[in-house]
């Protein structure tokens, strides 16, 4: 039952999940933490554990859109991982918003 129950809420969950692309723009190591900066919006996100991180790292956050799919201020970082910046053009990514 409870194998059930799980696979349940993965399948829930996943379709609230997306991936965004940021870069790290702030580092609080008195509190140990990490600000990254989604590329098409601007928007900083913050998240704990900032020693392995350097501002001015590209990265990936998967993120829960906490049910509320028409409203990002409450989204949450699942996942933070490190990219590589040189897959693609990341000034390009940055003035992304600004072409529409």
């Amino acid at each position: 039952m409870q194998k059930i129950l799980m696979i349940l809420l993965c399948g829930i969950m996943a379709e609230h999940l997306y991936a965004m692309p940021c870069y790290v723009s702030e580092i609080d190591t008195e509190y140990d933490m990490v600000c990254f900066t989604d590329y098409a919006t601007g928007h900083d996100w913050w998240q704990d554990g900032a020693e392995d991180w350097c501002e001015g790292d590209s990265a990936n956050l998967v993120m829960w859109d906490y049910m509320t799919e028409n409203y990002r201020l409450d989204d949450v970082i699942i996942r933070a991982t490190y990219d590589r910046p040189d897959l693609y053009d990341v000034e390009m990514m940055k003035g992304a918003e600004n072409n529409d």
